[in-house]
């Protein structure tokens, strides 16, 4: 399925009944860029360091929520049965560049692609 710009839907409308799916993130730079995963508490800030998700702690307390890098891409693993919706009811996937001479504006192309174990 392909959405566009803007267009919202329900996440168990794409996944329809699995709970672990795969987020893979990637980016056409000639410069780097970080991408990280947050666990967002119900006061919409972040539930503790332990929900930064990214290459240097690779998953969260009770692997709820994994990455990895593949190649140039960045995976995120998330275990929708391992989640406390009360604890951590969103999660939020941000990207920044460290080299202060390159922008967002920069980036070639972009692909997000979100996929299920079939």
């Amino acid at each position: 399925m392909q959405l566009i710009t803007g267009q919202k839907l329900a996440l168990h409308q794409l996944l329809q009944h699995e709970t672990v799916f795969k987020l893979r993130v990637h980016f056409a730079a000639a410069f780097e860029i970080d991408i990280s995963c947050f666990g967002i508490a119900t006061n919409d800030k972040l539930f503790s360091d332990d929900y930064m998700t990214f290459y240097n702690q690779p998953a969260t307390p009770k692997n709820e929520v994994q990455y990895q890098l593949q190649n140039t891409s960045h995976v995120f693993t998330f275990d929708l049965n391992k989640i406390d919706a009360k604890q951590t009811p969103r999660f939020v996937i941000c990207a920044t560049v460290s080299n202060e001479q390159s922008s967002m504006q920069q980036i070639q192309t972009a692909q997000v692609e979100l996929y299920n174990q079939h």
